[in-house]
């Protein structure tokens, strides 16, 4: 394999081991816009995914009253802590580039590009669950099942639901 392939390769597996780190329900995201990322050919390490409290209170310091020229993180309550959030560094691409392919599938780089933010933080607090998308006979079988089993008020909602789609399969 050509060396440089491998190395990108390589970029792309460790950045989707450590995103593994993520909330379960918003790695599909990473996955996805990962894999994006790598058919475009950006380059670029995913340094930091969870950070415990403890952690984040030390970074808060820095800057403050920790010593450091300026602030490295603006909040106590981080999204990292939360596990939606990824902080990066670009190799041979753009946070901008990299940020435009994430806002596809619901990562967000808040306030990108002013001036003394943190460039390579993306957050996952806007990425819906993984889509589920089912077949017009799968939802069929689902809406009857729920019709049978529900109260009145929501077996009629139900019920319509399934006419709606009956009359747009036809």
């Amino acid at each position: 394999m050509n060396p440089k392939l491998q190395e990108h390769h390589m970029y792309h597996a460790n950045n989707k081991i450590k995103c593994r780190e993520l909330q379960s329900r918003v790695y599909w995201a990473a996955g996805a816009w990962l894999d994006a990322c790598e058919k475009l050919g950006y380059k670029f390490t995913v340094t930091e995914v969870f950070r415990d409290q403890q952690r984040q209170d030390r970074l808060y310091g820095i800057g403050r009253w920790l010593g450091g020229d300026k602030p490295v993180t603006w909040t106590l309550s981080s999204t990292h802590s939360k596990r939606l959030a990824v902080d990066i560094v670009v190799d041979n691409c753009t946070y901008h580039q990299v940020g435009a392919v994430a806002i596809e599938y619901g990562i967000r780089r808040p306030l990108g590009g002013f001036p003394l933010y943190d460039e390579g933080h993306l957050e996952f607090t806007h990425v819906k669950s993984y889509p589920i998308i089912l077949s017009v006979e799968a939802k069929i079988k689902a809406l009857t099942r729920g019709i049978k089993r529900k109260l009145p008020p929501v077996k009629t909602m139900l019920q319509n639901q399934l006419k709606r789609l009956l009359s747009r399969s036809k």
